[in-house]
């Protein structure tokens, strides 16, 4: 393995186990391993969800942006109108997800967050093995990701949370890799939006 491959491998990992306490919107579903998609690259083919279009044009905005900043170094006004486009579209796909969930209906999650999994308070005992279909809305973006995961382990801890006795803790087991990003970045900024705070 060549030097640069090392590196870039120690700072995927470094990325994917770097955790936050973070509020969210979570939804799951217990389903069998057999539900999961073939192919999680390819999800917005085989299976086209208005939560997974924000993600998607999350994700298109941080590769645009190499050339959003060449463009910038030719013409102000054409970076900033495409910037403009790209609000309209980030606008749209907001409203999307708005018809797909009703964020005020939803309740907001206290749940412990990386790009490998996710730890949260549930009422019920998810067993270890138990294959989720998770849906999180992360805030205040609003960027929604599918993600299929598998409960590692069950934390029995009443009295942390009223009502939730027990710890759930999941590791993603199907993400897409630009998902994997966005949920690394938002970590990434909710960190320096805290240190900024201090």
């Amino acid at each position: 393995m060549s030097r640069q491959a090392s590196q870039d491998q120690q700072a995927a990992e470094r990325r994917r186990f770097c955790r936050i306490d973070d509020d969210i919107i979570l939804r799951y579903r217990v389903i069998g391993m057999q539900e999961t998609p073939a192919d999680i690259e390819n999800l917005d083919v085989c299976l086209p969800n208005r939560l997974t279009l924000s993600s998607t044009f999350a994700s298109t905005t941080q590769q645009m942006q190499p050339l959003l900043t060449k463009i910038q170094e030719q013409s102000l006004e054409v970076a900033e109108y495409l910037r403009l486009i790209d609000r309209k579209l980030d606008l749209v796909a907001r409203a999307f997800l708005l018809q797909e969930i009703d964020v005020q209906e939803e309740p907001v999650c206290r749940v412990n967050l990386s790009a490998g999994g996710i730890g949260f308070c549930e009422e019920n005992p998810l067993a270890a093995g138990t294959t989720l279909e998770m849906e999180l809305i992360l805030l205040p973006s609003y960027v929604g990701i599918l993600t299929y995961g598998k409960v590692v382990y069950r934390k029995h801890e009443p009295g942390v949370v009223v009502g939730l006795p027990f710890r759930i803790g999941v590791e993603f087991c199907k993400l897409r890799e630009r998902d994997r990003d966005l949920i690394a970045n938002h970590i990434l900024s909710r960190e320096s939006g805290a240190h900024n705070a201090t």
